[in-house]
């Protein structure tokens, strides 16, 4: 509740995490699931977010690559809001499908050789790294 109440103040989550000897990222998850919970509860829907399949996927992504959430966590967080489906399979089956469309970093169109340089220059008794790179 406290750090609920004190959302936006300037260096007041830090000093809530070191008070409670837990991560920013701990308190922030928390922080969102309490918004999360609370805006369900003062909601005249059953769960408006269920309602909306790009909600759900988006907020399946903000829990795996911002929350750093396991399947398992997620699993179990989908469950305590009443989604369906929030098997852990499930889980698996869209973030792979969701994978396969971006685009492959491994594959490059072209390759580039890159030669680099480095020498050091003295000036005032200091050294100074002077880097040169080429790509042909």
């Amino acid at each position: 509740m406290t750090a609920w109440r004190h959302q936006g103040v300037y260096g007041k989550m830090t000093n809530i995490a070191k008070f409670y000897q837990i991560s920013r990222t701990l308190l922030s998850q928390l922080l969102f699931m309490a918004n999360l919970q609370l805006a369900t509860l003062l909601s005249d829907a059953q769960l408006l977010f269920q309602k909306d399949h790009g909600h759900l996927e988006q907020l399946l992504v903000l829990l795996r690559l911002e929350g750093k959430c396991s399947l398992l966590s997620i699993a179990s967080i989908l469950q305590a809001l009443e989604y369906h489906p929030h098997s852990v399979g499930y889980l698996s089956q869209f973030f792979h499908s969701a994978g396969q469309t971006l685009p492959s970093t491994l594959v490059i169109p072209s390759k580039k050789l890159v030669f680099s340089l480095s020498d050091a220059i003295f000036a005032l008794h200091a050294p100074i790294l002077v880097n040169r790179h080429y790509r042909v």
